[in-house]
């Protein structure tokens, strides 16, 4: 939608049915209205951002205070897909008339002039190809955010692109110039926090649920430089995008419930498996954009989105193939179900309840409640492996865990015949005889 419209329109409403006279201080990006008898004797409209200090707000509220003694409320709108605090955010007409009502019983009689004409196709192309100087206010601040940064892309930044490359550095400082003994890349992923059932969940060691994306060593040097690339460079830029097109806080709650219930799917269903790197993340901000996207519209913002979503699907599915082995394509169904049902819980239309809503929710059970249930079903012993077993011993050798303790999980917890003992100042697994 184009904003602009809206703006027009919601100015026009105001001034032609509530009877708010403009003032001459009103600009192309914000209008201020003033209607003396109305409970909200000042409203003003902001086309995208608000202004942190609005001198001609204040200039308008002090000469009608001057005027009147009683209290003046002044009601501030947004038009934006992102949401402000102490004001109201609209980004479509159905959200104008949803969140005005309560002021403005009439507004349900709102319609936009000029919007509902379709754009053209020479429209839509000349957009896309200048998107930054287009007439479209959403595209251009959808395309602003991508280079802006946000706490929550600060937040996600820190987690899936700063923590894999100081365990890459880490990595391949000890084991190239400390000679380090163990050289598995699969231990060393173990080491850094990657999920397997024998660990996170047997060995109880549920941190791990949070931590698997925090390394992508089980690649190799190459493979993890190029992924944290396509993170960093594609993939945030991405992520900031589709944090615009949904908003703020709720993609923050999707990446954040969807990124250890994933992994905990998948710990629980492949318990020879392990998990670890970006993958999830990036399936996430997929999904996401996925879920907003599906849309039969013709504008230049679905346009965007979709070559977006499209570039991005390519990408993940060349890592899936040559990269990561084909036990992560579990975790990245997991992930999509999961935060595609709650970007389907976000943005569903909850006056027009239909059978659609059915899918998320049972997707939800299935990738929720599974796991849950197979980790209280008895099951067999899980049969030795060496990498994990050579992870407790690097754990213990870094005095992350103890001695006591890497006992405890290969005794009690796992079953398996072994033992760490400390032999000339190092930690090293031995056999019971």
């Amino acid at each position: 939608m184009n904003f602009n419209y809206l703006k027009l329109s919601l100015v026009d409403f105001l001034i032609r049915t509530e009877k708010y006279k403009p003032s001459e201080l009103s600009t192309e990006s914000v209008s201020y209205l003033v209607n003396k008898k109305h409970s909200k004797k000042i409203v003003v409209i902001y086309l995208g951002e608000p202004l942190n200090k609005d001198s001609k707000l204040k200039q308008i509220y002090e000469e009608l205070k001057a005027a009147k003694r009683e209290k003046i409320d002044i009601l501030s709108i947004c038009i934006s897909s992102e949401t402000f605090k102490n004001h109201i955010s609209i980004s479509d007409l159905n959200e104008a008339k949803f969140k005005l009502k309560e002021f403005f019983p009439k507004i349900t009689s709102l319609k936009l002039e000029g919007e509902e004409q379709k754009e053209s196709q020479e429209e839509i192309l000349k957009q896309l190809q200048d998107p930054k100087n287009s007439n479209n206010e959403k595209l251009k601040n959808l395309i602003g955010k991508m280079n802006n940064r946000s706490f929550v892309s600060i937040i996600l930044s820190s987690i899936f692109i700063i923590m894999p490359i100081v365990s890459l550095i880490f990595w391949f400082w000890t084991v190239g110039f400390n000679n380090e003994s163990i050289t598995n890349t699969y231990v060393w992923s173990l080491f850094f926090g990657a999920s397997t059932r024998a660990l996170t969940i047997e060995g109880q060691q549920f941190w791990r649920l949070f931590t698997y994306g925090f390394n992508v060593v089980s690649v190799g040097l190459v493979w993890g430089i190029i992924e944290i690339f396509v993170i960093a460079g594609f993939g945030l830029k991405t992520a900031r995008y589709t944090e615009g097109v949904i908003g703020s806080w709720k993609f923050f709650v999707i990446v954040l419930v969807t990124y250890p219930l994933a992994g905990l799917f998948a710990t629980v269903t492949l318990p020879n498996a392990q998990f670890s790197g970006t993958m999830v993340f990036f399936t996430t901000i997929i999904t996401i954009l996925g879920v907003t996207t599906w849309s039969k519209k013709n504008d230049a913002v679905t346009a965007f989105s979709k070559w977006r979503l499209i570039i991005s699907v390519l990408i993940l599915l060349l890592f899936l193939f040559f990269a990561r082995p084909n036990s992560e394509f579990i975790i990245v169904i997991a992930a999509a179900g999961i935060s595609g049902s709650i970007a389907i819980f976000f943005t569903f239309d909850y006056s027009k309840i239909d059978f659609y809503l059915a899918f998320p929710i049972i997707m939800t059970l299935i990738l929720v409640v599974l796991p849950v249930v197979l980790i209280f079903l008895p099951t067999t012993g899980l049969a030795f492996n060496q990498n994990i077993a050579d992870a407790i011993v690097l754990h213990t050798n870094y005095s992350i865990i103890s001695a006591n303790s890497a006992n405890v999980i290969l005794n009690d917890r796992l079953g398996w015949a072994f033992f760490v003992e400390l032999i000339d100042g190092t930690y090293r697994l031995l056999p019971f005889v």
